[in-house]
């Protein structure tokens, strides 16, 4: 600001040079100056006239330290105005927020926004149900404990009031497990091309124990044979093939039997992956123990491993139970 002046100034007058030197001094002087120095202000300015450059350069000055005051003025209420706003704004966007959100979820239109902008579990029951063995599990689920609720139901038909009632309540149960089974077997129709990919699988991906290796070549080979005579069966059952009710009897008793080679072979397996999850879990408490533990390895990460693949044996105990 004092380079600009000087410009318009210019230094080919001697009092101009004066004036200016004065104005800067005065400018950078502190503000307690500032009433003796109008007092001195007016004095030239009646010796002088107005049309000095002494009394331009003053009043440009005047103007600089008006505005300056002014400017530093408006700040500290601007900054007061926004420390005292800023908690009152944020508590009403919060607020109206809120209440906006609550009236887009209390309409009958908007529920699903209830489920928010992203739901992990409810993708993972979607998966899982898109997938044939899901939905196998589901239904063998419900078909199993249809058993049950009509053994359950038998028991206690005594009790009831009527017998009829107790009857009309199984038949309706058996009526609904009836068509889940044969839903479950048409699931199971192509269930020998993944089975044929697994055998491939298996002869190149092969697990640590011989034993294990054995079971599971043992337990393909009874599902190689178990999904046609089940098929079979169904089909002859049905009527959809001419077989004779005893020989379709007889087809549905040897698929059973080597379902349940199948359910042995399987518990055979789960004994020995529990064992070498055992050896493997006893070697790495004693080498983190000793401390022999490789820069590369990860103690805890393996841990976790070892906890998983536990949980996951111990479901498909359950499920091979059931």
């Amino acid at each position: 600001m004092i380079g600009m002046i000087k410009q318009q100034i210019g230094s080919r007058f001697k009092s101009g040079e004066i004036a200016f030197h004065i104005a800067k001094q005065g400018f950078i002087s502190r503000k307690d100056n500032t009433v003796d120095t109008v007092l001195q202000t007016k004095k030239i300015v009646a010796r002088r006239g107005r049309a000095s450059p002494f009394v331009k350069l003053n009043e440009l000055w005047y103007l600089g330290v008006d505005f300056s005051q002014k400017y530093t003025a408006f700040q500290q209420n601007r900054n007061s105005l926004q420390a005292f706003a800023k908690p009152w704004l944020t508590g009403y966007m919060i607020t109206h927020m809120s209440e906006k959100r609550q009236q887009e979820v209390t309409n009958p239109l908007a529920i699903a926004k209830l489920l928010g902008p992203s739901n992990p579990k409810l993708d993972h029951l979607i998966r899982f149900l898109n997938s044939v063995r899901g939905t196998d599990k589901v239904l063998m689920f419900i078909q199993y404990w249809s058993k049950i609720v009509i053994w359950f139901l038998q028991r206690r038909s005594p009790t009831l009031k009527t017998a009829s009632t107790a009857i009309s309540l199984i038949q309706r149960v058996q009526n609904f497990s009836g068509p889940v089974s044969d839903f479950r077997i048409l699931l199971r129709y192509y269930g020998l091309l993944p089975m044929v990919q697994y055998m491939n699988y298996l002869e190149y991906n092969q697990p640590a124990s011989k034993l294990s290796l054995t079971i599971e070549r043992l337990q393909n080979w009874a599902n190689i044979i178990y999904y046609p005579l089940e098929h079979i069966y169904w089909l002859g059952a049905h009527q959809v093939i001419p077989i004779s009710e005893e020989k379709t009897n007889k087809i549905g008793m040897w698929s059973c039997r080597f379902w349940a080679a199948y359910v042995i072979l399987e518990y055979g397996r789960l004994a020995e992956q529990y064992r070498n999850l055992r050896k493997k879990e006893t070697g790495l408490l004693k080498r983190i123990k000793a401390g022999d533990v490789e820069t590369h390895e990860d103690p805890e990460a393996e841990m976790a491993s070892i906890k998983a693949e536990r949980t996951s044996m111990i479901v498909n105990t359950c499920i091979n139970t059931g």
